[in-house]
């Protein structure tokens, strides 16, 4: 049957080889997103070390083994609830995860998947969260199984699919000025995704001053690239996206422009597609080798709107709350 112990500086190489199995699949489905860097193994066996000799009580990792041989692992790092969001405490991020095998899911991979999320509740975590390529099925098989939900995840298009053309009349580069306008906009997008995940969306209180002051700063910074949708003086959408480079197992070609706030004021399909045509153009205009977009599982709309402008899934998140575990 094999047992799940904690992993230790000797099972590095183990896991860099079943991560690096890992990465190779899901670039048959998102050449580009999931590009391994030719590195990558090696890169990613120096990440592990380094985390397992640091011993912080952030991250913990597990592997299983049978008959001498590691075969699987995974692991969660603790990072605290961005402010925006009211969820008190630390959320449990779970990225490297994976068995030798796919056939191995139900098994080795089962019986990580509960150390994760035993050792993420010990740890007093509000959620565990679990990345997953959006078309690895028996991954999530797994973490259904579990009671992890999907919530979200990444649309994504390639700088060669995006069209050419100008702006829409109403899209504008935003500014600073523009935050309390996208902070209203985010906040009433926000207020609809957490019917969808309560504990993972959950709204926070009385914070916008700063809210709104943080917001403008990220506005400014060279990294960001936003735009809004101004109507005789009124801006009724948004989306604000970074630049942002990839991991270093990973080797797109280029930085990538990670789009998490984008909302319209009503149902307007057309002001939504001209915001993301030109958050993505102004992306692509700054080097962005491709664009992708958070879009809530449950948001139907959304997702249909992304579909039509050639973008495809390639992550999901799949959520679990922790409180009362």
């Amino acid at each position: 049957m094999g047992t799940v112990r904690r992993a230790t500086l000797d099972d590095a190489d183990a896991i860099g080889d079943i991560a690096e199995a890992k990465r190779a699949q899901y670039a048959r489905y998102q050449p580009v997103f999931w590009r391994p860097h030719r590195d990558a193994r090696a890169s990613h066996v120096t990440y592990v070390r380094r985390q397992l000799a640091a011993d912080n009580g952030r991250v913990f990792r597990f592997v299983h083994e049978e008959d001498g041989t590691v075969d699987a692992y995974g692991g969660g790092e603790l990072f605290p609830i961005p402010p925006v969001f009211g969820a008190a405490g630390t959320a449990c991020v779970v990225d490297g995860f994976a068995p030798r095998r796919s056939e191995q899911w139900p098994t080795a991979g089962a019986a990580v998947r509960d150390a994760i999320v035993a050792a993420a509740a010990d740890a007093g975590a509000a959620l565990v969260a679990v990345v997953s390529g959006f078309d690895d099925e028996p991954k999530r098989a797994v973490l259904e199984r579990a009671g992890l939900r999907p919530d979200s995840g990444w649309h994504v298009r390639e700088r060669d699919r995006a069209p050419a053309g100008s702006f829409d009349a109403g899209v504008r580069p935003a500014g600073p000025s523009d935050a309390p306008a996208i902070l209203d906009l985010a906040a009433a997008a926000l207020a609809d995704y957490q019917g969808y995940q309560p504990t993972f969306w959950q709204r926070a209180g009385d914070r916008r001053a700063e809210q709104v002051a943080a917001l403008g700063a990220a506005v400014a910074d060279p990294g960001t690239v936003a735009v809004v949708h101004e109507t005789a003086g009124r801006v009724e959408g948004c989306a604000v996206g970074t630049l942002e480079a990839a991991p270093a197992v990973y080797d797109p070609g280029g930085p990538v422009l990670l789009v998490g706030d984008f909302a319209v004021d009503g149902p307007d399909e057309k002001t939504a597609a001209a915001l993301v045509e030109a958050v993505d153009r102004l992306g692509r205009e700054r080097g962005a080798v491709l664009t992708a977009v958070v879009a809530g599982q449950a948001d139907a709309a959304r997702r249909r709107l992304l579909a039509e402008l050639g973008f495809r899934q390639a992550s999901l998140w799949y959520v679990r709350s922790l409180r009362g575990t």
